[in-house]
């Protein structure tokens, strides 16, 4: 490095190959951001409805760390979603990402969601959160 250059800050993937549900209707958004949860460090399985999402539990239950979930999918939504994993005994964090933000889901609540975050929502913030969801150091 030459005298005067500034070091560049990079962080880590935080991911560490643990698997993400990925729940997004819009097919654009949903390969976005599986593109960013894969430079994250998480391997990433992805459903564009919430039956969807429901059939890759089933399939790959003993394989998903967290669930990252938009609100609002076609047929069932991101709360009936959350609701029946948890009624199938899903101990994973649930991570709610809308652009919705009805005052009562703000936050973590008793219904079981570890975080609810705004779109739209950079790399970094999106990392942290899904570090603090898994219990990871941040």
């Amino acid at each position: 490095m030459d005298r005067g250059e500034e070091p560049v800050a990079t962080q880590a993937p935080s991911g560490g190959g643990r698997t993400v549900l990925l729940i997004e209707d819009d097919a654009d958004a949903r390969e976005a951001s599986a593109a960013v949860l894969d430079h994250l460090g998480y391997r990433v399985l992805t459903a564009g409805t919430g039956e969807e999402a429901l059939a890759q539990w089933e399939a790959a239950r003993s394989e998903i760390a967290l669930v990252l979930t938009d609100l609002m999918t076609p047929g069932l939504g991101g709360e009936e979603v959350w609701r029946a994993l948890r009624a199938r005994g899903a101990e994973v964090p649930i991570v709610v990402l809308s652009g919705y933000a009805p005052p009562e889901l703000i936050g973590p609540d008793a219904r079981g969601v570890a975080a609810w975050l705004r779109k739209p929502i950079g790399i970094d913030e999106l990392g942290a959160a899904l570090g603090r969801a898994l219990g990871a150091p941040v």
